[in-house]
């Protein structure tokens, strides 16, 4: 911390970004830090501090203050104005939510981040009129109400528990409301459900078919529902590590998608003979990972049709022999197939043709 602080005095008229996350001997801001004019973002995430310095919002230049994970922070009004340049805030949330009091005079702010032992988003966060990014993580929210159709300019939502958690101490969320709920913010294109304990994606989920992002990875998901297929803008759709059994026929439909992550769906013995047979059709996908699955045994001659993937990723699985077109994916910048069965052999002669690929065997 001494470093840190000397650097910080060193450094006092033009320093622009003070990290302090992770201090854990942090209780208090060092007030060299009132003289910092320039400053314009502060890390305060996950240290034991008590009490954010009233001075800290007197930076003229502050754009970004993040103290997420400030679990020892006492009740205060923090003294948030419509003068501040702030745009992205992430704070740790009390029991009173007396932080949020004077939030909505943020008329800049267009990223928010929320922990905190809190069951509903505080009605203020919805007159953030310029509000572009809402992230909760390790909360006891477990849905938004009809108000979030008043961010007309929200396009990322977030919503995730703390990694690890055992099965039965997950908070439930209400998708059915979430994603009707959500389905009114016309400008939303990114919705991330990571580390909820999800069991199954409703049906609903096709009324969002604006979303070019789409991520439930880290769930308990068995059964990969069909209405996903409706998503046909969607860009990115990672469901790794959850427990699916196949992929249903249709998902050469999401022709726009770039990025595909189904790794570590290991436990039901997953089945990609539906996604294989319609891997043709994904013609702009750019990363394809099927990592620690432990049951793809072959990989069809059709890959090669992927003239813009990028990325391809089935370290393992349970995969003898590769396909031959895969010899003339030169596009290719990363090929991992490490803990497979294929023999050195191949790999050394897979390793004369596409030399310009990093191969991780």
């Amino acid at each position: 911390m001494k470093k840190i602080t000397d650097k910080i005095v060193a450094e006092k008229e033009t320093i622009k970004y003070i990290n302090l996350s992770e201090q854990y001997s942090l209780y208090e801001l060092p007030d060299i830090i009132k003289e910092c004019k320039a400053l314009e973002k502060l890390t305060l995430s996950f240290t034991p501090i008590r009490e954010i310095p009233n001075y800290i919002f007197d930076l003229p230049k502050l754009r970004e203050l993040h103290f997420a994970g400030c679990e020892e922070l006492r009740n205060q009004v923090i003294p948030f104005s419509a003068s501040q340049p702030l745009e992205k805030l992430s704070l740790h949330a009390n029991s009173s939510n007396t932080f949020f009091d004077e939030i909505e005079k943020l008329t800049k702010l267009k990223s928010l981040t929320v922990s905190g032992k809190i069951n509903e988003i505080p009605k203020s966060v919805f007159n953030l009129s310029a509000l572009q990014e809402l992230v909760l993580f390790d909360t006891q929210i477990s849905t938004v109400p009809k108000e979030i159709e008043k961010l007309k300019s929200l396009k990322k939502f977030s919503i995730s528990q703390a990694v690890f958690l055992p099965d039965d101490e997950y908070v439930p969320l209400h998708l059915e409301e979430l994603f009707k709920n959500l389905s009114q913010c016309h400008s939303l294109k990114e919705l991330h459900l990571n580390s909820n304990g999800i069991k199954q994606i409703p049906e609903s989920i096709k009324l969002l078919k604006q979303l070019e992002v789409f991520s439930a990875e880290d769930n308990l998901i068995v059964s990969y529902n069909k209405a996903l297929h409706d998503l046909t803008k969607l860009k990115v759709l990672n469901l790794g590590i959850n427990q699916l059994k196949e992929i249903p026929t249709g998902i050469g439909q999401l022709t726009q998608l770039k990025i595909l992550k189904l790794n570590s769906n290991w436990q039901n013995n997953f089945d990609a003979k539906n996604l294989f047979d319609e891997i043709y059709k994904l013609t702009d996908l750019e990363t394809l990972e099927l990592y620690s699955c432990q049951s793809i045994k072959a990989i069809p001659e059709t890959i090669s049709s992927l003239n813009k993937l990028k990325k391809l990723d089935v370290d393992n699985n349970l995969i003898e022999k590769l396909p031959r077109s895969i010899f003339n994916m030169t596009h290719l910048n990363t090929l991992r197939i490490s803990s497979n069965k294929i023999s050195p052999k191949e790999i050394s002669e897979l390793k004369t043709y596409l030399t310009s690929t990093k191969i991780m065997a």
